[in-house]
């Protein structure tokens, strides 16, 4: 077998392909972040906490809990963003022992405008292909994403 996927299992346009693509779109978008990350001067672990922390606060123990980080380790990343002006702290309402972390709105402002250059790259590379065609493929790669959430619960359970 010369990959990590076995190609046949699955008749040719089947499941395989598709999280073949699936990987393939995650290491580009991978090194679209490598390259983001490397003009912001950051490093990639810090990226990923500022783009989870783009749907809103999180504390310390959410964003270890999502990045698989120590609590230890957390703290010293978010030490090392808010120095660099990305995030602050923010002491939590109904708990003031605990602190949640929030992306600084002018650096969302930043780095949503260094995404946006590859936004224009797609927009490019398939001018030509019709709105509702778009609309299938985002359908499609949520119904992927949403697969992957499912195998990943069925993996870290034990499961299959």
């Amino acid at each position: 077998m010369n990959s990590l996927i076995d190609r046949e299992r699955f008749a040719v346009g089947g499941p395989a392909n598709l999280i073949g693509a699936g990987r393939a779109v995650q290491a580009a978008l991978d090194a679209v972040d490598g390259s983001i990350a490397r003009r912001l001067g950051l490093n990639r672990q810090d990226l990923r906490c500022i783009n989870l922390l783009d749907t809103g606060p999180l504390t310390v123990r959410q964003i270890g809990r999502r990045t698989g980080l120590t609590s230890g380790a957390v703290s010293a990343m978010v030490d090392r963003l808010e120095a660099a002006g990305f995030v602050r702290r923010m002491r939590l309402q109904r708990d003031r022992r605990s602190v949640s972390v929030e992306l600084v709105a002018a650096k969302r402002l930043e780095i949503a405008q260094l995404y946006d250059q590859m936004i224009e790259a797609v927009e490019a590379r398939f001018a030509s292909i019709p709105t509702v065609q778009w609309d299938i493929a985002a359908d499609a790669m949520l119904a992927f994403a949403s697969a992957c959430r499912v195998a990943e619960t069925e993996l870290d359970n034990g499961e299959g």
